[in-house]
């Protein structure tokens, strides 16, 4: 997520890593929804592009 330069607590929400308060993981379940789908399309996109890529590099290394 890094490469995509997404906030760190989208990500951190996103990867279920523990949240620094004790106010309860119901609240973290829904916080930034829209924006932790629209990060991973963003992710499934760049792992798109890094397979296209390397298929291309692939054949190219063939000739």
């Amino acid at each position: 997520m890094e490469k995509l330069k997404y906030n760190e607590a989208i990500a951190d929400v996103q990867l279920a890593h523990a949240p620094k308060s004790s106010n309860g993981r119901a609240y973290d379940r829904a916080k930034f929804l829209d924006d932790r789908r629209l990060m991973m399309q963003d992710w499934s996109d760049y792992l798109d592009h890094c397979r296209i890529l390397g298929l291309q590099n692939a054949l190219k290394n063939r000739t």
